[in-house]
C-alpha cells in the first residue's frame, strides 16, 4: 500500500477526509506560499539549535523537540489555523464534539543516526478502547524534505482499522511518508506510525501540529485561574490536582517534560530535553522493541 499525495488546491476537503477514512494517512501539497515555510523555520532555528536531545528511547536520543510552538513562531499560526487543514480535521472529530482543540506542538528534528522510533498511534494516550472513534488528527508539516533515508515519518496504511496495534509488522507494510518541503501529512489518531532512522547527513524538521476532541479537559481551565507564579505557593498534593504534573503516557507535559519545572524554576524555561513518561507497560513494550531491533541489526 502506499501514501496517497494530492493538492489542496484541486481537491476537496470531503475527498481528503474519504482517502483518510480509507487510508489512515494522506500527504497534502499546494497549502502554503514557501515564504510561511521560510518564516516559521527561521523563527524556530534559534529554539531548535539550544534544545537538547531527547532523554528517553520513545521520544529519541539523536532527536530535538521544542514546544510551545505559537509562542515562539508568528508564522506558525497560518499553519496551526489553516481553513483547509482544520476543516479536514472538523469533518473527523466534530462528530463527537462541539469543538475542536490543539492538542500539542513540537517542532522535531531527527539528527544522523537516530534510530526509527517504535511503531504507536497518538490514541494510545487514553486508555480507550481502539475503533470507538478518532480521539486525534495529527499533522506534520516538512520544513524540510522528507525521504525514507533521513527519517520520514513511518507509516502502516490500513491500521487505523485494526483491533490491535502491531509494533512489528511486515516491513513491507511500513511506508515512508516521503513528501517536500512545505507538504503536509495528515494521519488519525488511530493510524500507527513512528519516526524514522535518519541515515542521511543531514536533519530531517517537521512541524508537528495535532488536535483532539475539544472535550479532553477539565470543567474549569485551573491555568487560567491558577496560573503558576500562584500555583508555585500551593501545597504539592493540590498542584498536582489541578494539572501541575504528567499523567501517563506524556500527557499534560510543558516542553516535554513535567509542568511542574514551571513552579520550580526562577525563569520560564523555553527549551528543554524532552522525557519519556511512560507507565510500566509501555515503557516495557519500548525496551523490547528496540532489544529486538538491535538484535536483528546484528544478525
Amino acid at each position: 500500500m502506499t501514501i496517497q499525495t494530492i493538492s489542496a488546491a484541486t481537491h476537496t476537503v470531503e475527498q481528503v477526509h474519504d482517502i483518510l477514512a480509507r487510508d489512515g494517512v494522506v500527504v497534502l501539497t499546494d497549502l502554503v506560499p514557501m515564504s510561511v515555510i521560510d518564516q516559521v523555520e527561521a523563527e524556530l532555528a534559534p529554539y531548535l539549535e539550544r534544545t537538547p536531545f531527547g532523554e528517553g528511547q520513545f521520544f529519541g536520543r539523536r532527536t530535538k523537540r521544542t514546544a510551545s510552538i505559537f509562542a515562539k513562531s508568528q508564522a506558525s499560526h497560518q499553519l496551526g489555523a489553516h481553513p483547509y487543514v482544520t476543516e479536514v480535521v472538523k469533518s473527523f472529530l466534530l462528530k463527537h464534539c462541539s469543538s475542536i482543540q490543539i492538542s500539542g506542538t513540537q517542532a522535531i528534528a531527527i539528527h544522523p543516526d537516530e534510530p526509527e522510533q517504535v511503531l504507536h498511534a497518538d490514541e494510545e494516550l487514553w486508555p480507550i478502547e481502539r475503533g470507538r472513534m478518532e480521539y486525534q488528527i495529527n499533522t506534520i508539516w516538512a520544513l524540510t524534505d522528507f525521504t525514507e533515508e533521513n527519517g520520514a515519518t513511518r507509516i502502516l496504511p490500513g491500521s487505523h482499522k485494526s483491533v490491535e496495534i502491531e509494533r512489528l509488522p511486515d516491513p513491507s507494510k511500513v511506508v515512508a511518508a516521503e513528501m517536500k518541503r512545505g507538504s503536509l501529512v495528515i494521519w488519525l489518531g488511530s493510524t500507527v506510525h513512528g519516526g524514522g532512522h535518519n541515515r542521511s547527513e543531514g536533519v530531517r524538521t517537521g512541524l508537528s501540529l495535532a488536535y483532539c476532541l475539544g472535550w479532553m479537559r477539565q470543567a474549569e481551565n485551573q491555568y487560567l485561574a491558577n496560573p503558576p507564579e500562584m500555583a508555585r505557593t500551593y501545597p504539592k498534593e493540590l498542584q498536582d490536582l489541578l494539572g501541575y504534573a504528567v499523567h501517563e503516557p506524556n500527557l499534560g507535559c510543558f516542553e516535554g517534560q513535567s509542568p511542574r519545572v514551571l513552579l520550580e524554576a526562577e525563569q520560564r524555561p523555553d527549551v528543554l530535553a524532552f522525557k519519556d513518561y511512560l507507565p510500566g507497560w509501555a515503557a516495557e513494550q519500548v525496551a523490547q522493541y528496540y532489544q529486538m531491533r538491535e538484535a536483528a541489526n546484528a544478525a
